[in-house]
């Protein structure tokens, strides 16, 4: 699937290997401390660093492009080369006229002319040989992700993530590779491959495009008017600063890395574990954080080490629910509010409201159904604070097309309002979200599996079964199993089909099995002794 894309690992935590392709519904299932989590919060990360490549509809410059900005000394080998301008204007010269770039910007969406994918644009080889050290370099984005990974694990240094036990000669190394499917601008896909070395601070990684270099342009990407008008003015008055000419060159790169590496180029909300008791206490550990950041300029160097550090993943997340307040009581244009009232009617039997104090820090209450007062959230039953966060991301930040990941979504739901659950992330993968959830329930599996084989019967007969609603296809869902292993230590990570049975095989049934024997066992042995 063209919005599919795979990753695999090595080494990386507590994982020794992992390849796992991730699909609008992927889960992670498998023991305790064998790196869902790990592998969770190494694709948030992923998102965070890719996902940033983004241009405002405005047309500015990307958010993030500070961090990973095109030397100077491209920009005046480039600046002498007459023949690398006339390329460059021939190549925007095409697109241009593809897409109808009359009366508006085209970036953030396509005119009703615009075909949702466009033939590709190859650059011309005067252009294509001084972006294409530029292009298949990860320069541009080792230092961007070494960050977001030390942010998302709140870790020291990106060395401390590689799985401990497999030290070689030359010390341990974990790699990661991102590979995205074939867009219709290469042959092949583009890969990203990423190493961890022991001793190192520093990332170090590498590109892989196809030949010739090449821009595939849909309703999501598109060029700007000022970047038009900028490389008209660079070909024909050559009175352009080497400041424009870097501007319109990182642009243009940044595009590119956003058509290649597109499945990847998507915004993520990372929902943590134990959501019940962050969202208890999530104004007193805020108001903590702030009163300690005023008398930061106070602390020692031995203060900053022993002070306890957010991983990025909890920092996010309570920074988005201190922005929800920014939000205000309406809702967002891409606003997911029927998937959040369904989860609210189906589970919760009340609403989630978020009302802003006089201080402008949200407050999150519920309603029950029927009653004329609201609850805060301190006072309500651990399942509701639980699913809370759920409905508030769906209805004030979550869009269609963004990732959205669920740390056990089974925490404090009954095994019937797991199952109940389950069903309504099948309603938010129809409605766009790309789901990644973490869980050790034989619940969530059992439903899913109830929901992929639902659409194997022909939607003509799914009228005489109940819930035929929800039904999702084998290939839009990915289950991964983590097994733990002895030699290496570690855990190895696998997919897992539905098997003759028509079940995932999670092995939830081993343990099933041993306490049935161990109860037979024991009732015997009562019984012997009556």
């Amino acid at each position: 699937m063209q919005d599919s894309y795979k990753l695999s690992v090595s080494n990386f935590g507590p994982i020794t290997e992992a390849e796992v392709e991730l699909r609008p519904l992927t889960v992670f299932v498998g023991p305790s401390n064998t790196g869902k989590s790990y592998l969770a919060t190494l694709i948030y990360a992923l998102h965070q660093c890719f996902g940033s490549i983004t241009v405002e509809p405005s047309g500015l410059s990307p958010q993030r492009f500070r961090h990973w900005s095109m030397d100077y000394p491209y920009i005046e080998k480039f600046r002498r080369d007459t023949a690398a301008w006339q390329g460059l204007r021939d190549w925007v010269t095409d697109i241009s006229e593809t897409l109808d770039t009359s009366g508006k910007d085209l970036h953030g969406g396509a005119s009703t002319n615009a075909v949702r994918e466009e033939p590709p644009h190859p650059l011309p080889p005067e252009l294509a040989s001084h972006l294409d050290p530029v292009l298949k370099s990860a320069s541009l984005f080792n230092h961007l992700f070494e960050s977001e990974l030390r942010r998302c694990f709140g870790a020291s240094a990106v060395d401390v993530l590689i799985r401990q036990g497999n030290a070689t000669g030359k010390g341990g190394e974990a790699a990661i590779n991102v590979t995205c499917p074939k867009q219709a601008s290469m042959d092949t896909g583009a890969r990203f491959h990423l190493y961890l070395r022991e001793g190192r601070s520093k990332i170090k990684g590498r590109m892989e495009v196809a030949s010739p270099v090449s821009l595939a342009l849909d309703h999501d990407l598109g060029l700007p008017r000022w970047v038009v008008e900028s490389v008209e003015r660079l070909v024909n008055e050559r009175d352009v600063s080497d400041g424009q000419i870097k501007r319109v060159l990182e642009y243009l790169t940044a595009l590119l890395f956003q058509s290649w590496f597109r499945p990847v180029n998507r915004i993520a909300y990372y929902l943590p574990a134990d959501r019940t008791g962050i969202m208890h206490s999530h104004q007193v550990v805020v108001s903590t954080l702030v009163q300690n950041s005023a008398t930061a300029g106070r602390w020692t160097s031995t203060d900053r080490r022993k002070s306890p550090v957010l991983s990025g993943v909890l920092a996010d997340f309570l920074g988005q629910l201190i922005e929800m307040s920014n939000i205000g009581t309406g809702h967002h244009p891409g606003s997911l509010k029927k998937s959040a009232t369904s989860i609210e009617n189906a589970i919760l039997k009340g609403t989630v409201r978020l009302q802003e104090a006089e201080t402008g820090y949200p407050v999150f209450t519920y309603r029950p159904r029927r009653w004329k007062t609201d609850l805060p959230l301190l006072r309500v039953s651990s399942m509701v604070a639980e699913l809370a966060p759920v409905v508030l991301y769906l209805r004030y930040m979550v869009q269609p097309g963004d990732v959205l990941v669920i740390e056990e979504p089974e925490a404090h739901l009954h095994p019937a309002m797991q199952a109940e659950f389950t069903r309504q992330l099948a309603l938010l993968v129809r409605a766009g979200v790309k789901l990644i959830v973490t869980t050790h329930s034989e619940w969530i599996l059992e439903e899913l599996a109830n929901i992929v084989r639902r659409s194997e019967i022909p939607a003509s007969n799914r009228k005489e079964i109940p819930r035929q609603e929800f039904a999702l296809k084998a290939e839009q869902v990915g289950v991964w199993l983590f097994e733990p292993q002895r030699r290496p230590q570690g855990s190895v990570v696998k997919e897992i089909s539905l098997d003759t049975s028509g079940l995932y095989p999670t092995r939830f049934d081993e343990v099933a099995l041993t306490l049935h024997n161990d109860w037979a066992d024991i009732s015997s042995m009562v019984g012997n002794n009556a």
